[in-house]
């Protein structure tokens, strides 16, 4: 889908040449200019500190320029792409964007970019200043690395993967997403940290250990909560800790990142409700936070290896 875009024309060299300059909702994307309509979809405007689109392939040679974005820009390619272009003020050679490697151009930075074709689509991330900063002031061995640095090409499995991830759950968008999609932010923050900051060096490993009656005051949170669409940052708020310090202590604590908690008693909570009141199926789910009948139905099976339904009729079976 080729969203809307505002069309200006100036001078260049004498000839009247068109400037594109989007209008997605994502700050950093829309203040780019571009020499033709960027094709885009999938767009997560701009909302507590991020935001997220997919550039789609372009038809023909598409030239950027980034006059310098408010947030930092995080790109993934999802097939080769032929670049050139000039990243703060200096020239980048010819070279091809690869699946697995990523571009990080940190906030403020200048560049211009010519893309060729045949050209392949693109995520793209953005992460505002303030919303790093604020995760690494909240965990000290992460204090010295908020500086980042740019980033062309690097090879970053891990990086690349959290981005697919982060797409993937906006365009479903079902019962859990947003603390999925929170959990894997969270995550894509770290990893930026770690692996393009100025003082990336080796993490320290050891355990962040959450308090129990902390852990109790989560736990209880997402019991009184199953059947509402809860984020990370509302479960560690109402264990008084970070975003950050609660991912890692509750994994710590319970084998489970917060997300695969939730699902759980979700499965769990499904269960008493099979085998103790007659309410169909599509009451369950939404009663157990599932978006839709068909959603409990797959994940009810991949956790117990059966379908609700086929579930009940042996539970019933079995008294």
């Amino acid at each position: 889908m080729n969203l809307s875009a505002e069309v200006s024309v100036r001078p260049a060299q004498g000839v009247r040449s068109a400037v594109f300059i989007p209008r997605t909702g994502a700050r950093s994307f829309d203040c780019i200019q571009a020499s033709a309509p960027i094709p885009v979809r999938d767009v997560m405007p701009f909302r507590h500190g991020i935001s997220a689109l997919v550039q789609e392939a372009s038809d023909g040679d598409l030239r950027i320029r980034v006059p310098g974005a408010p947030d930092h820009w995080l790109i993934v390619p999802q097939g080769f792409v032929p670049v050139t272009g000039r990243l703060a003020g200096e020239g980048i050679r010819t070279s091809t964007w690869t699946p697995g490697h990523v571009v990080l151009l940190p906030a403020g930075t200048r560049s211009e970019w010519c893309i060729g074709v045949p050209s392949a689509p693109m995520i793209h991330l953005h992460v505002s200043p303030t919303r790093l900063l604020t995760l690494a002031e909240s965990e000290p061995l992460l204090k010295r690395r908020t500086r980042l640095l740019p980033a062309i090409n690097r090879d970053n499995a891990v990086l690349a993967a959290l981005a697919e991830n982060i797409v993937r759950e906006t365009r479903l968008h079902q019962a859990g997403s947003r603390i999925l999609i929170d959990s894997l932010f969270q995550s894509l923050c770290i990893h930026l940290l770690r692996a393009c900051s100025d003082d990336a060096d080796a993490a320290d490993r050891r355990p962040c250990v959450i308090p129990p009656f902390k852990l109790k005051r989560a736990q209880d949170f997402i019991e009184d909560h199953l059947e509402h669409h809860i984020g990370l940052e509302d479960i560690a708020a109402a264990a008084g800790l970070s975003p950050f310090h609660f991912s890692r202590g509750f994994k710590h604590a319970t084998g489970l990142a917060p997300y695969g908690y939730l699902r759980l008693r979700r499965v769990e909570r499904a269960r008493v409700l099979l085998e103790s009141t007659s309410q169909s199926l599509a009451q369950i789910a939404l009663a157990c936070g599932f978006a839709t009948q068909q959603h409990l139905t797959a994940i009810f099976r991949t956790h117990t290896g059966s379908p609700p339904g086929r579930y009940r009729l042996r539970m019933a079976l079995e008294e």
